[in-house]
């Protein structure tokens, strides 16, 4: 296993030294020693346990800040922990140079952890291709195989551009790539619905692509008119896609 140094142990590890080592290296360095665990779950009380590529283990116990009210333990440690165990399984078949992020994921509370139970969350890789990944993931019981929540998750390729520079720079060119792709959307389904030229639909989208690009630089992501247009361009997706899709609905 290639390491890297580390001057503390009770830090985490910039996205430089992540960048230098696999995704497998590093949640084995985790498990090791070598490498620092995630501070959420020593704030949550559980830390990996095994790891081969395509499969990790966190065990943990939920402790007194992890419940809710009215005492049983709340939802969100059932998700963090899923969460931590499916991301850290997509992360074993990374090479060295790769992130991913988690895009979405789905619990399955089935009963709940009573209280000084230990348990393991078991996230196995489903797929991991070049750009997604798809894990599941369970909490069982350490003591009884009991089974106590499933999960299943989706990931994407990390922002490399904001979380790998954690610059201006990074963090302007990641918006400009997300705005650049959904600008697309909702103009080519103007186009359609206005029955506007190609030179047209190039001029609008060009238009609202440099000005965004020009104020987000200069102003951030209000753009100094308090405008998300990444925020708006979905709502105008979502409305014309309607409109294409059913021609009727406007008369």
């Amino acid at each position: 296993m290639s390491t890297i140094p580390v001057e503390k142990n009770d830090d985490i590890l910039s996205m430089e030294e992540i960048l230098e080592i696999s995704g497998l290296d590093m949640m084995q360095g985790i498990l090791d020693g070598i490498y620092p665990p995630a501070p959420i779950s020593k704030l949550l009380n559980y830390n990996v346990h095994a790891v081969e590529k395509g499969k990790v283990v966190f065990r943990g116990k939920p402790n007194l800040a992890s419940r809710n009210p009215m005492g049983t333990l709340h939802g969100g440690w059932y998700g963090t922990i899923l969460d931590s165990a499916m991301a850290c399984a997509v992360m074993t078949t990374l090479p060295k140079g790769k992130i991913q992020t988690t895009l979405e994921f789905k619990v399955n509370i089935i009963r709940p952890i009573p209280a000084d139970v230990e348990v393991d969350a078991i996230g196995t890789v489903e797929h991991a291709g070049r750009s997604t990944g798809v894990a599941v993931g369970r909490i069982i019981d350490v003591q009884t195989g009991k089974l106590y929540a499933s999960a299943s998750t989706f990931l994407g390729p990390g922002s490399m551009a904001m979380h790998g520079t954690h610059t201006k720079f990074g963090a302007w060119l990641d918006n400009v790539s997300m705005v650049t792709y959904i600008l697309i959307l909702w103009i080519y389904n103007l186009k359609r619905l206005s029955n506007f030229t190609q030179k047209t639909f190039y001029y609008i989208y060009l238009s609202i692509l440099i000005y965004f690009a020009i104020a987000y630089w200069n102003f951030g992501s209000g753009l100094g008119i308090g405008l998300d247009i990444f925020e708006v361009s979905i709502g105008l997706w979502l409305s014309t896609e309607v409109l294409v899709r059913f021609p009727n609905f406007y008369g």
